[in-house]
């Protein structure tokens, strides 16, 4: 990982049919007080206009980019492993697109990963619906803090994932790799920061509500919690095989 530019942050979004969404993205990334970024919207062979509303937004702003997937890969581990594998920066941060950045997000964060020495730090978010209505609020970092000091990073995460991933601002290391196979979609970024913690990477959460975070019936993340921690731990105890 050389030449990377020292505080320029490469997004990925996929995009599968998001064109309800999508613009309240966008508009998030440009709107970031920290400039210095430059955005893949990694097209997963949407059937909407989603297609339309990237190529606009490529044409506006030449730190965005479109690329696409040769085929629908059933899930965003392709598209993000697609778009970090070509991205510039030191950092990395990924963003679903229907999710949004609060202003300050990147500032804040790279401030607090340069405090911490962190190699990824994420935050809390606000809970919004499918009409940006705030509905609630995610925040573990209590949680987290508290069970991470008696049990250590890695056993914390293999309890429960207190990361969401469009909370997170990663270092780009070849490490940041998404597991593609299909047994892992909607946990994908779960087994990742496993992966990382086991291989040492530090990970540190800041307290505010950096992200808006929403819920819909097409959420991926709305799958039912108990069958998702079930697949999750079974996963994992392989992975610890492996390992």
């Amino acid at each position: 990982m050389t030449n990377k530019s020292s505080d320029l942050v490469s997004i990925i979004i996929p995009v599968y049919n998001a064109s309800l969404y999508l613009r309240e993205t966008i508009d998030s990334v440009i709107s970031q007080s920290h400039s210095n970024w430059e955005l893949f919207l990694v097209n997963n062979c949407s059937t909407d206009g989603s297609a339309a509303i990237i190529d606009d937004y490529c044409f506006k702003d030449s730190r965005i980019l479109r690329l696409d997937t040769e085929f629908n890969t059933g899930g965003p581990s392709v598209p993000r492993n697609l778009g970090a594998s070509i991205a510039n920066g030191q950092f990395l941060a990924f963003l679903d697109a229907d999710d949004c950045w609060k202003l300050e997000k990147l500032a804040l964060q790279l401030e607090f990963m340069n405090e911490t020495q962190a190699d990824i730090v994420h935050c809390g978010a606000s809970i919004i619906n499918s009409a940006s209505q705030q509905i609630g609020n995610r925040n573990n970092f209590k949680k987290f803090k508290y069970i991470d000091l008696f049990l250590g990073q890695s056993n914390t995460l293999m309890i429960f994932n207190p990361i969401i991933l469009s909370s997170a601002l990663l270092k780009n290391t070849p490490e940041v790799l998404f597991r593609e196979d299909t047994q892992f979609h909607a946990i994908e970024d779960w087994l990742l920061w496993i992966e990382l913690s086991l291989r040492g990477k530090k990970i540190r959460m800041n307290t505010g509500n950096l992200l808006s975070y929403r819920i819909h019936d097409n959420s991926a993340s709305s799958l039912d919690g108990e069958k998702q921690y079930l697949k999750g731990f079974y996963l994992y105890s392989l992975l610890l095989v492996e390992n």
